[in-house]
This record gives C-alpha cells, sequence and structure tokens, in this order.
C-alpha cells in the first residue's frame, strides 16, 4: 500500500508526543499550586491530560487498524515519550503562571505538529477520511485549551 510509510512514520511520531503530553499535564495537574489549583487542577489540567489520555486511546487504534500492531508497542512509545518529556520545562520546578505558560506552548506546537502532519499526509496522498476527522477533532479541542490556558496566563486587566 502506497501510503503505509508514511502513515507509520506518522504514528511513530504522534503515539510518543502524545503519551508524553499527557504525562506532563498528568504532572502539572498533580503539582499545581496557589490561588487558582482549584480551577487549574480540574478545570483545566485535569481537562488536557483525561482528552491525551483518550485521543492515545484513539490514535493506537487508528495505527493499529491502519498500519501495524507494532506502532503501539509501550516498548517503543515509552522511551521515545521520555525523550520529548525531558525536554519540557517541568512543572515541579516551576511557578504556577510558569506552568501554565509551558503548557500553553506545548498545546500551540501540538497543533501546529497536526496542521503540519495533516497537509503532510494530504500532499503524499497518504490521508484516510477517518483520520482526516479524528485528527482534525483533537485539534478542535486543544484549540480551546489554548484558549483556557492564554486566559488563565493573563495576570493583568487589560488597559
Amino acid at each position: 500500500m502506497s501510503q503505509r510509510p508514511q502513515l507509520v512514520a506518522f504514528f511513530r511520531n504522534w503515539l510518543p508526543l502524545l503519551r508524553a503530553n499527557q504525562m506532563w499535564f498528568h504532572a502539572a495537574h498533580h503539582i499545581t499550586r496557589g490561588t487558582g489549583f482549584a480551577g487549574d487542577h480540574a478545570k483545566i489540567y485535569g481537562k488536557i491530560y483525561k482528552d491525551y489520555d483518550d485521543v492515545y486511546d484513539g490514535a493506537g487504534e487508528k495505527a493499529v487498524g491502519l498500519c501495524e500492531e507494532s506502532l503501539a508497542c509501550p516498548a517503543l512509545v515509552a522511551p521515545a515519550a521520555a525523550q520529548i518529556v525531558v525536554k519540557y520545562s517541568q512543572p515541579c520546578k516551576s511557578t504556577a503562571l510558569q506552568t501554565v505558560n509551558s503548557g500553553l506552548n506545548i498545546e500551540r506546537h501540538f497543533v501546529g505538529y497536526l496542521e503540519t502532519s495533516v497537509a503532510a499526509l494530504r500532499s503524499a496522498g497518504a490521508m484516510t477520511l477517518g483520520l482526516d476527522n479524528y485528527i482534525a477533532g483533537v485539534a478542535d479541542r486543544h484549540e480551546t485549551f489554548i484558549y483556557f490556558l492564554q486566559q488563565r496566563s493573563k495576570t493583568d486587566l487589560p488597559q
């Protein structure tokens, strides 16, 4: 199948990215502190890490269904995810506002990655209708998370 190499490469990158982001936002959920604790804990980081859990599940099923089972192997995904997450600013070493800004950067990068990946898969003729729809739904939710984080990062009233 001509589309298989591009899809395999996409899933080899996407699954570890999903897992890395899920781990980071789950940690932010546990470590959040300060006056915004309750909202940050439940309404922002809690929603985001749970969405990454769901997206990882769906993406893993798509990877196996469209490509091959080995793409969902934790022995391959976990080390690649670890290489990604160690590059992020860590919530345990950050203030509440620094954590929000780091999360905002992670989400912006993630949505940008999806946009670039979709364009490349379409250009290569490797995009399936179902995968395109799935990724569009993921991007839609994560653009909303960007809004939440962006609004949370504002500390001053507009002039």
